[in-house]
């Protein structure tokens, strides 16, 4: 399910393989201005004893690729990989999160349109790029990137040294993530009852736990005081939010009297179910 209000989003996925129930996972995609996008992924959990891939992409093979800043040489696999780019596409990966590895594949490759339908085509050969993070072939978690589309490298790179976007919680309960430049806020709560999740939007402001009563997807826009919600499971009628200062420090936008606020969003039902609604702080 995912969540917009216009200007930033988000989506969710919670997977379980349906016929071995031997892999799950869940993913969070958090749309931020100026074409940044975190993905965070809370928890692997894999019994099957095979390797775990996250595939960043797959396409044609298109110019120059760099990992680190580094034009891509004979060596294919990073242990502690910081960066990667390939036409108009970068990405940067979490220094807390390096134990993961990052390939990368270039070259021809073979395949037959009349195995996979009814096209007439035939055997094509084609010079492909693909890029994936093994996670190994045990449960893992958490790990986080940042993808930055249609950018090329020095801009990127410009981009990358500039970000400041950063992760609240990625765990079970909650996925977060903050966009500090144009005070932005998001949250996935995964639970069905719900959740709670802290952050402090700058250093002189006051820290504020977010709680929630179901499951839910959360944009917080603190300049603006504005909040949006969804419930991408679409089995919800309302949801209630209780916004608490837990720190001395200044009030967000639009925060009068008390140090919580409660408030109570009545959610789309029928064919608008899991749509998105807003109100004020």
């Amino acid at each position: 399910g995912g969540i917009s209000n216009g200007h930033v989003g988000a989506a969710a996925m919670i997977f379980t393989n349906p016929l071995t129930k031997t892999l799950t996972w869940r993913k969070a995609w958090f749309f931020f201005q100026d074409d940044v996008q975190r993905v965070m992924i809370p928890t692997i959990v894999s019994s099957s004893g095979a390797n775990v891939f996250t595939v960043l992409d797959q396409k044609r093979h298109n110019g120059p690729v760099f990992v680190d800043g580094l034009p891509l040489g004979p060596k294919t696999n990073f242990t502690k990989p910081l960066s990667l780019w390939h036409d108009d596409v970068g990405y940067i990966f979490d220094e807390s999160h390096l134990s993961s590895t990052l390939s990368v594949d270039i070259g021809p490759k073979t395949g037959n349109w009349t195995d996979i339908g009814i096209s007439a085509q035939g055997v094509e050969t084609v010079d492909l790029f693909a890029a994936w993070i093994d996670h190994g072939n045990m449960s893992t978690g958490p790990f986080s990137y940042t993808a930055f589309p249609a950018v090329n490298q020095k801009r990127f790179l410009r981009k990358a040294s500039r970000l400041q976007v950063t992760n609240i919680q990625n765990d079970n309960d909650v996925s977060a993530a903050y966009d500090a430049k144009h005070h932005v806020a998001m949250f996935i709560f995964w639970n069905p009852s719900g959740g709670a999740s802290l952050f402090k939007p700058g250093p002189l402001d006051a820290a504020i736990t977010i709680r929630s009563d179901g499951n839910a997807a959360v944009i917080y826009d603190v300049k603006k005081g504005n909040i949006t919600v969804s419930d991408p499971s679409q089995t919800l009628t309302n949801l209630t939010l209780i916004f608490a200062l837990t720190s001395p420090g200044k009030k967000p936008s639009g925060w009068k009297g008390g140090d919580s606020k409660e408030i109570s969003f009545e959610l789309p039902q029928g064919g608008l179910a899991g749509s998105s609604v807003s109100q004020k702080l």
